[in-house]
């Protein structure tokens, strides 16, 4: 993509280390150079490895919110100059001008968006095809039996993973939706209340991710059910942070 090598690679964990010391950086506690590492790695695979447009925009939207909830300090303001700076050169490239026209629907986009968009249109249609489906879903299909590949869209390209919570509905069900709204709107309270900026930056990264990416909800690591137990341990969060 955009003429390099694109390595699909799992970024979960690489998230939680980033907003783990992003957060200790602009809140002005004192950090190893070593450090930077946990805050550099995870910027470079997202822009230079993986290359998702959403979860370049998940990313930085998230970086944007967290540090706009820090009061102002120097450090803040000398980190915000130079986001800004790094935004309007990312934006006038072909990656920025490619992310633009995904958000506004203008213009041409590149690769799968075009295939992903008739992927949602069509798991629309599945669930809306009886109240079992649309309570329930479709269930999870096995590409092994050609029914289900077929009924599942696998032979015209559609790929459930990078459909986002459209291919998550599509499985599972309105109730699904109902559970994966109710633990963020939990999660998201929790952290607020909490000034936990840590676990909320990494929940919002997965949850704005969730349009054309696999809730994190939904993926079999533990990164996610870490920052839940973190979140509900609130009360000896400092003394996790200092083990960490």
């Amino acid at each position: 993509r955009y003429g390099s090598i694109r390595i699909y690679v799992q970024t979960i964990f690489l998230m939680i280390s980033f907003m783990r010391y992003f957060c200790k950086l602009i809140k002005g506690e004192r950090i190893s150079i070593k450090v930077f590492f946990y805050i550099i790695a995870p910027i470079f695979t997202v822009f230079f490895i993986t290359k998702s447009r959403m979860e370049m925009v998940a990313f930085s939207l998230t970086v944007v919110i967290v540090l706009m909830r820090q009061r102002l300090t120097a450090r803040k303001l000398f980190i915000t100059t130079g986001l800004i700076i790094i935004a309007t050169f990312f934006l006038s490239s072909t990656v920025g001008q490619d992310v633009i026209a995904m958000i506004t629907g203008t213009g041409a986009m590149q690769d799968s968006s075009g295939i992903r968009e008739i992927g949602r249109e069509f798991y629309l249609l599945k669930l809306r095809a009886s109240a079992t489906n649309t309570i329930f879903g479709c269930g999870y299909p096995s590409i092994l039996w050609e029914k289900a590949a077929v009924g599942a869209g696998f032979r015209q390209y559609i790929n459930i993973n990078d459909n986002g919570i459209f291919g998550q509905v599509f499985i599972y069900g309105l109730l699904y939706l109902i559970w994966f709204v109710a633990l963020h709107c939990k999660l998201i309270r929790d952290t607020v209340a909490n000034k936990n900026d840590f676990v909320l930056g990494f929940v919002l990264i997965g949850l704005l991710g969730t349009y054309s990416l696999v809730p994190y909800c939904s993926m079999n690591y533990i990164a996610f059910s870490l920052a839940c137990a973190i979140c509900e341990s609130s009360d000896e969060l400092e003394d996790i942070e200092a083990e960490i």
